[in-house]
């Protein structure tokens, strides 16, 4: 995170350019925010997030492909996600924006004075975390993410309308390799980890084999057929 004092660097997501346009201006012009990329869906919000390690996603709810919901659901694999900022037109989605610990929820149109607010909010919580975290030498500002292509696939829903889960973020040496979990045959416990299989690879996951039980329990096709696996049914 930036220190106090410095500009927060934030990445605009939404599909309509003018959209992503006047937002990026009220954000620049605040003084606080530095808006270091622009982007109109998931899969070009993930390339920009390797590629410029912002603090915070102004990220819109409906887009092509997915949804922002989705997308926040699944930054929160990772170790130092981006702080989450909605933006929408539509006010019902609020319960499950802050039930993905989204930092506020702004609705369309923007003014400025709304969007002090949630700046100072941002700048108080990247303080705290500055003075949280450890400074451990030679360590990049974030994380870096590898993502295997595609987008986030639209995922099945409760009734309540709770967020799905579609990829898992694997630690591999140099960032994370992204998993769909399509592509999941089986996970498996044993020697005290959790390791999932695909066609052709094996990977250690972090985590235990319940947690990936609850996870997936909107997900008909895994089945828990033995206390040691949770295998998926439509690669049996």
């Amino acid at each position: 995170m930036n220190s106090t004092g410095h500009r927060l660097r934030a990445v605009v997501v939404d599909d309509e350019e003018y959209v992503r346009q006047e937002l990026a201006f009220l954000l620049e012009n605040s003084g606080a925010v530095e808006v270091v990329g622009q982007a109109g869906s998931v899969a070009e919000t993930l390339a920009l997030l390797r590629q410029t390690e912002p603090d915070v996603l102004f990220l819109d709810i409906h887009l092509p492909g997915s949804s922002g919901l989705e997308l926040a659901a699944w930054l929160r694999e990772l170790p130092r996600p981006p702080l989450v900022v909605f933006t929408t037109a539509y006010s019902q989605h609020a319960v499950d924006a802050f039930g993905l610990n989204a930092v506020d929820y702004v609705l369309k149109p923007y003014t400025a004075e709304r969007l002090e607010k949630t700046i100072k909010r941002l700048q108080a919580l990247t303080r705290m975390y500055a003075q949280t975290e450890p400074a451990g030498e030679g360590e990049t500002a974030r994380e870096k993410v590898v993502y295997s292509g595609g987008t986030l696939s639209p995922t099945p829903r409760s009734k309540d309308e709770r967020v799905g889960w579609s990829k898992l973020a694997i630690p591999r040496g140099e960032g994370y390799l992204i998993v769909d979990y399509e592509e999941v045959y089986w996970f498996e416990s044993r020697w005290g980890g959790v390791y999932l299989h695909t066609e052709n690879e094996t990977f250690l996951v972090p985590g235990t084999l319940r947690d990936y039980e609850e996870r997936l329990k909107e997900r008909l096709s895994f089945f828990r057929c033995h206390r040691h696996l949770l295998v998926n049914l439509e690669h049996a």
